[in-house]
């Protein structure tokens, strides 16, 4: 029985179907979290958003949730942010593929 993990969607439901994914992992053994990649290179200019589609849905055990935020460096250093400011994935969102939506909070509105 899988307890809780990381995995690559079925190549009918990929967005980037040729590409190798790489799946989150922890930067050390002393990381908070793991990190998620993305096959996109992308630049965000004040105001925009991009959703970074990742090719990996994740799995957990009822009682739990994955919480996801930006990593510290990127939100100190470059200023963006989660448009909802952390992401919540349960356990009946096993199949949902993982999508992180970026915006430049120092834009100026």
């Amino acid at each position: 029985m899988k307890i809780r993990g990381f995995e690559i969607v079925k190549d009918a439901s990929r967005v980037f179907p040729n590409q190798i994914i790489t799946l989150p992992v922890r930067s050390d053994k002393g990381s908070a979290g793991y990190d998620f990649f993305s096959n996109e290179e992308v630049t965000l200019h004040p105001g925009s958003q991009h959703i970074f589609w990742t090719d990996v849905k994740t799995y957990m055990q009822e009682d739990e949730v994955l919480s996801v935020f930006v990593r510290s460096s990127i939100g100190i250093k470059r200023g963006l942010n989660l448009s909802n400011n952390t992401g919540l994935l349960m356990p009946l969102t096993i199949a949902t593929l993982l999508m992180m939506e970026y915006w430049d909070c120092d834009a100026k509105h």
